[in-house]
């Protein structure tokens, strides 16, 4: 089965994180291991979802026209 081989990919996934000789692969590798671990980075989107959400009509409405204004 496919799980089978879960382990020896996390183990071949952890040296390459520890000892790759390419900086790029290593922090591949960390990032893979961090996002397995439910340590992904926020989605853009979501942060500015919850930006919006937490303001008030009269909050956004003033912060439309400050970018507005610095449009023109």
């Amino acid at each position: 089965m496919i799980q089978d081989c879960v382990p020896g990919a996390l183990s071949q996934l952890k040296s390459l994180s520890e000892g790759a000789e390419s900086e790029s692969v290593r922090l591949g590798a960390v990032k893979d291991i961090l996002d397995r671990a439910g340590m992904k980075p926020a989605d853009r989107i979501q942060q500015e979802i919850s930006h919006v959400e937490g303001k008030s009509t009269a909050e956004l409405k003033q912060e439309l026209e400050a970018l507005i204004g610095y449009a023109h």
